[in-house]
């Protein structure tokens, strides 16, 4: 039974840690992998992307509820620590939901800046997801827990954000098959 659950893990990260490199065809800043609206701080007058709010509140919602599901109670559980039973395999979820994660947070914060009522309210709390999820991988990998408390202010930022401009989210929170 272990030995399964290992495996799937592994299979999850394998194919997580891919997808997260994957991109939406958007135009980015040379070197910065920052989209060109998130660059130079402007907002559009009116919405540049089909179905924006919609996509929004759905990749904000996916990446809210895996992260809070996967890595953020896991750790108030203290699933992290070291000589906690479980430790190998909440890191490695936790590891796989990060690359997921950020990838929805990348395109949550493409959406937002297509949409001229989101983006002032989320473009910053945004940013600053993107930037901790960015190196949650590799601090997670490496022992270093103290990102995560980072993440989550900086998601409920993005979270209240969309509830001030009319778009409340709600965290959607996955569960493996088995």
């Amino acid at each position: 039974m272990r030995t399964n659950h290992a495996a799937a893990v592994l299979l999850a990260v394998g194919v997580a840690v891919p997808l997260a490199g994957c991109g939406s065809g958007a135009s980015t800043a040379p070197g910065t992998g920052v989209s060109a609206s998130t660059a130079t701080g402007s907002c559009p007058t009116s919405t540049t992307r089909s179905f924006a709010k919609t996509r929004f509140v759905a990749d904000l919602g996916f990446a809210a509820g895996s992260f809070h599901r996967w890595i953020y109670k896991p750790w108030r559980a203290g699933a992290f620590d070291k000589g906690a039973n479980g430790r190998t395999l909440a890191i490695a979820k936790a590891v796989g939901t990060a690359a997921l994660d950020l990838k929805l947070l990348k395109d949550a914060q493409e959406n937002a800046q297509a949409d001229p009522t989101l983006c002032p309210l989320v473009a910053g709390p945004l940013k600053d997801a993107v930037n901790a999820y960015d190196s949650l991988k590799s601090r997670l990998v490496g022992g270093d827990l103290s990102v995560i408390g980072s993440a989550e202010s900086a998601i409920q930022g993005a979270l209240s954000g969309s509830k001030a401009g009319g778009l409340p989210v709600t965290e959607t929170e996955t569960q493996p098959a088995g």
